[in-house]
Formats: C-alpha cells, sequence, structure tokens
C-alpha cells in the first residue's frame, strides 16, 4: 500500500514554522538550501588552496638549498612571497565569488531581489561595448 504524500498541513513543520504559509517556508529551505551549497564549495576549495600552498610552503626549502649565493636566497624568497600573496588575493576573489554566486542562485520576488554587483555590471558594459 502507497504512503500518502504528507502536505505542510499535516507537517511537523507547521509548528517550527507557525505563521508561515508552505511558500514562505519552501523559500526558508530553497534560501538554507543555498547556503549550504555554499558552505559545501566554500569547504571544498578551502581544502584545495590549503593542499596547494602546503605543496608549495615545503618547496621553499629545497629552493633555497640550492642557492648558490645569498641574492639567490632572497630571490627565492622573493618569488616565494609574491606567489604566495597572489595566490590568497585569487582565493579571497574565488570565495567571494562563491558566495556571490549562493546568494544570486536563490529566487526571490522582485521587491526582494539582490542589486547585481556593481564590478560585474561594469565588466558586462566593457564586454558589450
Amino acid at each position: 500500500m502507497a504512503a500518502a504524500r504528507k502536505t505542510f498541513q499535516d507537517s511537523p513543520s507547521r509548528i517550527a514554522f507557525a505563521g508561515m504559509d508552505e511558500g514562505a517556508v519552501q523559500s526558508f529551505a530553497d534560501a538554507y538550501q543555498a547556503w549550504l551549497k555554499c558552505l559545501m564549495a566554500m569547504n571544498t576549495e578551502t581544502a584545495k588552496f590549503v593542499t596547494q600552498r602546503l605543496q608549495r610552503d615545503a618547496q621553499l626549502p629545497l629552493c633555497i638549498v640550492q642557492c648558490h649565493n645569498p641574492h639567490d636566497v632572497m630571490q627565492a624568497q622573493i618569488e616565494f612571497f609574491q606567489t604566495m600573496a597572489r595566490d590568497y588575493s585569487n582565493q579571497a576573489n574565488t570565495m567571494g565569488r562563491i558566495v556571490t554566486e549562493s546568494f544570486h542562485s536563490i529566487d526571490r520576488p522582485p521587491a526582494l531581489a539582490w542589486p547585481e554587483p556593481a564590478a560585474e555590471n561594469k565588466l558586462q558594459e566593457r564586454e558589450a561595448a
């Protein structure tokens, strides 16, 4: 015998979300799902980034050992710190993009829609020209 599909009115959720209609609860669930996807994407990106950075960090002593004079050591350190700064900057941009995309993935009524980020609008205008 097939089980009957529960509606919102039959669900215990109606007690937890008292005063909210089914549409409001669904909007909340969609936003929560987008938030969870954002967290998972950020965790994946963070793990990947940390792994790559640790590999690069481990290469610095090997590079220094191969240097023949203090100038080469200084150059190796400068290159290391420049790469590190670039990596962290790129990672910050990636994390920001993930968060922005997660906010824009939530369907909202026009009155509650998120404004498009200004940087993206300017980039789109430049590409269109």
